[in-house]
């Protein structure tokens, strides 16, 4: 059994792979409070997997934390994701390919092994990140802008007066300030993503869908007026090809 960790800023998300490459069910948890050596004592303690493969944009601390844990407990080490200029059928835009965030290029392979036209892979997490992947498995490059949390926590610290509770309501026009400020960073994101898929739609002389994965993607995707695919775990897609081809 593979263990796949799809680890980003806030949370971790993991799912098993077995041998025939089928990927049992995701499970999360938020790492920021405990870190991920709590995360794995409380989670993965009566695991073991022959393989861990991971895809992580947290940081090296968080890095060496979690290959100090497998060591000791399973005895294996972590098979870190780094982007290369082209693999697993992709092409890598990014002049320096390594630059390029290890979730986008899971993401990326991810999406490049369903059948598809041309992609925009848009991951609604702390980040909301935009990629453009051709028919044919170029990828064009991309976007990153705040995601829905990032944008509301600047709000609140970069002015005086906007203060919202969680309360605060999702809606065309806020009749409260929070109800504003939940509304308007909703609306920005989905505005973005509607706008570069218009672009992308002219420049490559086709329909573009949106492949939408990530924490707030449930939120985003009923706005969407584009032609959408959903795929809550595409990065753990993404990593049991590479755990399979690797």
């Amino acid at each position: 059994m593979i263990l796949l960790l799809d680890i980003g800023n806030s949370a971790v998300k993991w799912a098993i792979s077995a041998e025939d490459g089928v990927v049992s069910p995701t499970d999360s948890c938020v790492h920021r409070e405990g870190g991920i050596g709590c995360v794995a004592a409380i989670h993965w303690q009566g695991m073991s997997p022959t393989r861990v493969v991971a895809s992580n944009v947290a940081g090296e601390v968080l890095a060496q934390e979690l290959c100090a844990w497998v060591r000791v407990a399973w005895q294996v080490e972590v098979l870190f994701l780094c982007p290369e200029a082209q693999a697993f059928g992709v092409r890598n835009a990014y002049r320096d390919p390594s630059r390029l965030g290890a979730d986008r290029w899971a993401a990326l392979i991810g999406a490049a092994r369903r059948p598809h036209g041309h992609l925009c892979v848009v991951d609604c997490g702390t980040a909301v990140t935009l990629d453009a992947l051709t028919a044919d498995n170029v990828h064009l490059g991309g976007l990153i802008v705040p995601g829905l949390r990032l944008m509301r926590d600047a709000l609140v610290v970069g002015t005086a007066g906007v203060r919202f509770t969680k309360s605060a309501e999702e809606m065309l026009l806020g009749c409260d300030t929070g109800s504003a400020v939940v509304g308007g960073t909703l609306y920005a994101v989905v505005a973005l993503i509607e706008r570069v898929v218009a672009h992308l739609a002219v420049e490559l002389s086709g329909a573009v869908t949106v492949l939408l994965t990530g924490g707030d993607a449930a939120t985003v995707l009923p706005l969407l007026s584009s032609t959408v695919e959903y795929e809550p775990d595409l990065v753990i897609h993404g990593l049991a090809v590479v755990a399979k081809t690797t």
